[in-house]
């Protein structure tokens, strides 16, 4: 992986939350988290391979007036991987950066709610009307762009 201007492999830090999308690993930093990171894409038969060079930061202030706190869960939906905080709920779409680090393509973390956002991380279900989570405010279907408490 030396040759070719390939990204240099390092080992990841341990993550408070994983999912797959788009062919790469997902993770929330432990110790840090407002940092995501992605993994190089997953080659069938490689080891998943990570960068510090391959990071999001999103602020705990992103698009809201007060603090929606850090992330607490990732989930994959259709085309966008759903970013979940304490207070709030973002999404990104794009298929990001070759293993050279060039062509990156992601789009900024997206703003959609601070209606709601994720209290438990093991509640994420995806059904066929959209991802289904608990909140501080009872369990919520989100539809992407629109929210319904379910009770």
């Amino acid at each position: 992986y030396t040759t070719g201007g390939v990204v240099e492999d390092i080992g990841a830090p341990s993550f408070n939350s994983v999912t797959l999308f788009d062919d790469r690993l997902w993770g929330i930093d432990a110790e840090n988290p407002n940092q995501l990171w992605y993994s190089k894409q997953v080659i069938p038969t490689t080891p998943v391979e990570m960068s510090d060079l391959f990071t999001i930061y999103i602020a705990p202030t992103t698009g809201a007036q007060a603090s929606t706190g850090p992330m607490t869960a990732l989930s994959a939906m259709d085309d966008k991987l759903i970013i979940f905080k304490r207070d709030a709920i973002y999404y990104l779409t794009g298929n990001g950066p070759d293993n050279t680090g060039a062509n990156n393509d992601f789009s900024e973390p997206v703003f959609i709610t601070s209606t709601v956002g994720c209290a438990n991380q093991k509640s994420i279900v995806f059904i066929p009307s959209g991802l289904m989570f608990q909140s501080d405010k009872g369990i919520w279907l989100s539809r992407l762009m629109s929210q319904h408490n379910l009770g």
